[in-house]
C-alpha cells in the first residue's frame, strides 16, 4: 500500500507595517496569501481575515514563520529581545527568541532585525494555527514579504492522526507554560 498523494499548503505575507507595543502578546497578520510567487494556498485553508491555517485535511504538516521587527524607541546598550511563536488551537507549541539583540547592531540609524521559527506537527482536519510575537521594545513588524512570512506544507505520511491535544502531555506542548487567549 503506497502513500496517498494529498496536496496542501500555503504562503502568507504581510502587506503593510504592523504597530506593535513592547512587551505585548500580539498575533502578526499575514494580509496576502495570492500573489505568486511570494504567496499561494493550494487548497483554501489559510485565512487572509484572521490570519491563521487550517487544515481540511489530518496529515503531518511542516510550518514556518518569520517576523522582521523594526524598534521605534530608543535602544540602550543593554539591547533587547523578540520572540516568534505557533500556536496551535490557542496552545503554544513552539517559540524560537533573539535573546539580547545588540544595539550595536543598529548603529545610529534604525533597522530591521528578524527571527523566525518552524516545527513537524501532527494536525487534525480543522485546527487553527497561527503566529505571535513578543519584544521588549516597541517598533513596528516590517511588511517585506521575504523578511515576514507564515507558510505550511502537508508532507507525505501514512501516518493516520490518531492523538488528540488532551493526550500530549502539557510539559510537551507548552512553552512557559502559557497558553494564548
Amino acid at each position: 500500500m503506497g502513500i496517498k498523494k494529498v496536496f496542501s499548503g500555503f504562503r502568507a505575507f504581510k502587506n503593510a507595517v504592523q504597530p506593535y507595543t513592547a512587551n505585548s502578546v500580539t498575533q502578526v497578520t499575514f494580509e496576502n496569501d495570492s500573489t505568486a510567487p511570494l504567496g499561494f494556498d493550494l487548497v483554501d485553508e489559510y485565512n487572509t481575515g484572521t490570519s491563521t491555517f487550517s487544515p481540511l485535511r489530518d496529515g503531518v504538516y511542516t510550518i514556518q514563520a518569520s517576523v522582521a521587527f523594526t524598534p521605534t524607541q530608543p535602544i540602550t546598550s543593554v539591547g533587547f529581545n523578540i520572540e516568534v511563536i505557533i500556536v496551535l488551537n490557542n496552545t503554544i507549541v513552539v517559540a524560537d527568541d533573539n535573546e539580547i539583540v545588540p544595539a550595536t547592531f543598529f548603529g545610529s540609524g534604525a533597522a530591521s532585525v528578524s527571527v523566525d521559527t518552524s516545527t513537524i506537527l501532527q494536525l487534525n482536519a480543522g485546527d487553527t494555527v497561527s503566529v505571535f510575537f513578543i519584544s521588549t521594545l516597541s517598533g513596528t513588524i516590517s511588511q517585506l514579504p521575504a523578511a515576514t512570512h507564515f507558510e505550511a506544507v502537508r508532507n507525505p505520511s501514512s501516518l493516520v492522526n490518531n492523538i488528540s491535544m488532551g493526550s500530549i502531555s502539557t510539559d510537551q506542548v507548552l512553552f512557559n507554560q502559557q497558553n494564548i487567549e
